[in-house]
């Protein structure tokens, strides 16, 4: 079945992080309260978790996925590389953050510390034996190298476009650019493409 997210997003006042819609024409979002539900009433206290493993998720058709993708405020880079053995899709989801963060500059304080709080609740979370520590650690489930610089949960959380694989917090908006900010994104992305092409 296709991605079990739409690239359509939802708010949860305070919270100023945006989510990702599920893709399943059961899923509903109450805008008031952000209460999920689910029309065939599968679940009680319905989770993301509970929609990934869901055997009767329907995806929306194509055309209304494709308009999703045309309307997203979030912008999607594409990645073109001969080498089937990369997964390119981890490729693409790492620039799009770096440039949502080269765009938009880093997100504020409050957005980093929400993002933070989930993922040192996360069993995703690791931080690397190889004497590298970083101040929450990596993410196992992003696709990421464990112990890479630009990889640290301190430095990715940083990143407007940043959406957790586990569904925990969405994409948000950037403080606004910065030289200093755009710079750090430019060496990352050139830092991954080095990787890739060694």
């Amino acid at each position: 079945m296709t991605n079990i997210f739409r690239e359509k997003h939802y708010q949860c006042p305070p919270s100023k992080i945006y989510n990702d819609e599920i893709n399943c024409i059961h899923w509903k979002i109450n805008n008031e309260t952000c209460n999920h539900t689910c029309n065939l009433n599968l679940f009680s206290n319905l989770t993301v978790q509970n929609c990934i493993s869901c055997e009767k998720r329907q995806s929306y058709p194509k055309d209304v996925l494709e308009n999703d993708a045309k309307t997203s405020r979030f912008t999607k880079i594409t990645v073109n590389n001969s080498d089937p053995s990369i997964t390119l899709n981890k490729a693409k989801q790492y620039i799009s953050a770096e440039s949502s963060q080269f765009l938009q500059g880093k997100v504020d304080d409050e957005i980093y510390n929400e993002r933070k709080s989930k993922c040192m609740q996360c069993p995703f979370r690791v931080n690397d034996g190889t004497n590298v520590t970083d101040e929450i650690g990596w993410c196992k489930a992003c696709g990421c190298g464990i112990g890479a610089e630009r990889s640290k949960l301190s430095v990715k959380l940083r990143m407007p476009g940043l959406f957790c694989p586990k569904g925990q917090f969405g994409a948000a908006i950037g403080s606004g650019f910065k030289i200093s900010d755009a710079k750090d994104s430019i060496m990352g992305v050139v830092s991954m493409i080095k990787n890739l092409t060694t």
